[in-house]
């Protein structure tokens, strides 16, 4: 069984345990624990969680995981919050912030909020969250460095400013722009400052692992609505972690790709019961018109005398013309936004051409190489490339519109094709310097 670990900015990676249970995964948010469940998980930690521009994680989706027998531990960041909100249904909380929270003396969630950097940076904290600024105040405070009054009158500076901008070197200058004297503090502060949320993450990990030990969870009971089993019912389709490092390698092939696409999707959408198809009256509407438009210029039927012989070859008139049009719009419509669970119908495509096997062991080849080279999310901009450059010559000559044939190829955005195509560089100099060392100096 295997321990993950929901972990950002709280903990670097590097101060992890080297224990090959231990899964650690980008910070939480919602779907992220349900999506999990189907890897059966042996026990969750959660430690940080993206709030911001993302839906947050569910309390939801802890009481589902709960319910299924996995153990829940929370602490030092949202993981704290997570826990002292659901300690009474399950969840297990561990460290100072968590008790901090359960107890009332932590209410507001941006006490453990910090401004971090991307995960090509490892989540690099660019601020100081609030419970650490306290910690070490309260440190100063009890080692004599200041008195109780100048500790709360500081404490509150702290608290007055907005969490990105909350730093040690903030808090000095707030001092001194407010006629605060704390002589012999920032001296102090640079050796001697606590770093609570780490300690509590590294009590979060310890716990975790601890729980794949313990006798099993029981079963809890769990209250289904409307709109989690909506999020449920999305997440059924969540891919497996192999399937996922498949799916990525035959994104990066796109003749392949797009032919088993193109396989998938009438089995796809037959499936889901979803007229997308042309409708059987000619269309009247803008949408019919420009499909039509769209297939006279692919078929070079400019010319009004060239599109009548050529409908008359085929056997159309005009309105028979605009459906046949628009049922291509519409494949094509439904390749650029797939439904639900296309990504593994795709990929069970590759299983019946059977090569399923070779893109998930060259997608694990790749992951751990990139990892063992502490590049597990390079992107063009943290290596000093042009971005659209990787994804230009991938794409290759003829793609007028980037964004729409990026989509085509089962990529949500940009940036995310961005990354796998990078990663797919860095992967083939990685393979080429090490087969070079493997061969030795010639002669």
């Amino acid at each position: 069984m295997r321990a993950f670990v929901f972990l950002g900015p709280s903990l670097p990676r590097s101060a992890l345990p080297p224990d090959p249970r231990l899964v650690p995964l980008p910070p939480a948010s919602q779907g992220d624990l349900l999506a999990l469940l189907p890897e059966r998980p042996g026990a969750v930690g959660v430690v940080d969680g993206r709030f911001e521009g993302v839906p947050a994680l569910l309390h939801k989706e802890i009481l589902h995981a709960m319910s299924e027998g996995v153990p829940i531990v929370g602490g030092a960041s949202i993981g704290a919050l997570r826990a002292a909100e659901l300690h009474a249904f399950g969840m297990r909380g561990v460290g100072r912030i968590f008790q901090a929270c359960r107890d009332g003396g932590i209410e507001a969630d941006d006490e453990v909020a910090v401004l971090h950097g991307p995960e090509e940076a490892g989540y690099l904290p660019l601020s100081t969250a609030l419970v650490n600024l306290r910690a070490t105040l309260e440190r100063a405070w009890i080692e004599g460095i200041v008195d109780a009054r100048t500790t709360l009158h500081l404490l509150g500076l702290a608290q007055a400013r907005f969490y990105k901008e909350r730093t040690a070197d903030a808090l000095f200058r707030d001092a001194a722009a407010a006629g605060v004297e704390a002589p012999g503090l920032r001296a102090w502060w640079a050796t001697n400052a606590v770093d609570l949320k780490a300690a509590d993450a590294k009590a979060v990990v310890r716990a975790t692992l601890e729980a794949l030990d313990a006798p099993p969870s029981p079963p809890r009971p769990f209250v289904w609505t409307g709109a989690y089993a909506a999020l449920a019912a999305e997440a059924r389709f969540a891919l497996t972690l192999d399937e996922r490092l498949a799916y990525d390698e035959l994104r990066l092939r796109p003749a392949d790709y797009a032919r088993l696409r193109d396989r998938a999707l009438p089995k796809a959408l037959a499936a889901e019961g979803r007229a997308r198809a042309a409708p059987d009256d000619a269309p009247d509407d803008a949408l019919g018109r420009a499909a039509a438009g769209a297939l006279r210029r692919r078929l070079g039927l400019g010319r009004g005398a060239d599109f009548r012989a050529w409908c008359a070859d085929q056997g159309l008139d005009e309105a028979g013309f605009a459906r046949v049009a628009l049922g291509g719009a519409a494949v094509e419509a439904a390749a650029a936004d797939p439904p639900l669970g296309f990504a593994r119908r795709v990929l069970d495509e590759a299983r019946l051409e059977g090569c399923y096997r070779g893109l998930a062991a060259r997608g694990r080849d790749k992951r751990a190489r990139l990892v063992d080279e502490g590049l597990p999310a390079a992107s063009a901009a943290g290596l000093g490339l042009d971005p659209l450059g990787p994804l230009l010559a991938f794409a290759g000559e003829g793609v007028a519109d980037l964004s729409s044939w990026l989509r085509a190829q089962g990529f949500r955005d940009v940036p995310e094709a961005s990354r796998l195509v990078v990663g797919e560089r860095l992967y083939k100099a990685l393979v080429e310097r090490d087969e070079h060392r493997e061969a030795g100096p010639e002669g």
